[in-house]
């Protein structure tokens, strides 16, 4: 998507949306992706990252976890810019989700696997949680769409700790990594930089 679209209740003379600048000596930017995503809070992220390198270790795997900020759920992938980016999709993203209320998530990681392919070295969540993350991300599309977008869900919900990890790791049950995810963040992805601007981010509601 990389032209100024026409979206209902938005002008379409907004102009790009305003970019970070990166610090040089960070490669080039290739284009931007923008997903929405659950992401841990400093606490839970740290725990997540701790036990992240035992496992890295324990199945051999090249080099070490993500960054703790850039640990995360993906929701929904909404668009991909090769240049500018469409200031009128990122307000509508914003507007639409700004609306959901969905209370807070119990996640229980309980497996871990790489996924064939890229070698992505990723934790699996148990059945519970994957039907919880379903439903925010079903009121999500719901309201992306009731603004002509079109939000690409990610189906089956994972924590990627490591990318092109070395080698093929089968699905294995891991000892329980729980935490509760009470937010979620509309994301702009500087590709070629591994670099996340943080567009938005919006509080789940505590559960009573």
């Amino acid at each position: 998507m990389g032209s100024q679209p026409s979206l209902p209740g938005f002008e379409t003379d907004m102009g790009p949306f305003p970019l970070d600048a990166v610090p040089p000596g960070h490669g080039t930017v290739h284009g931007y992706n923008l997903f929405l995503a659950l992401f841990p809070d400093g606490p839970d992220a740290l725990r997540i990252g701790d036990a992240a390198w035992p496992l890295i270790r324990q199945y051999g795997l090249d080099s070490s976890p993500l960054p703790l900020g850039r640990l995360h759920i993906t929701l929904h992938a909404l668009a991909y810019f090769p240049g500018q980016v469409s200031r009128v999709v990122v307000e509508a993203a914003c507007a639409a989700v700004a609306r959901i209320q969905y209370p807070t998530i119990p996640v229980v990681f309980d497996q871990a696997m790489s996924f064939p392919g890229n070698n992505a070295f990723v934790l699996l969540c148990t059945s519970n949680s994957n039907a919880d993350i379903a439903g925010l991300r079903k009121l999500l599309q719901g309201a992306l769409k009731r603004v002509e977008l079109r939000p690409q869900p990610s189906s089956t919900p994972h924590m990627t700790l490591r990318y092109r990890a070395g080698r093929v790791v089968d699905r294995r049950t891991i000892e329980p990594i729980r935490w509760i995810a009470k937010r979620y963040a509309l994301i702009l992805s500087h590709q070629g930089v591994t670099y996340y601007q943080r567009v938005s981010e919006w509080l789940l509601t505590n559960r009573h």
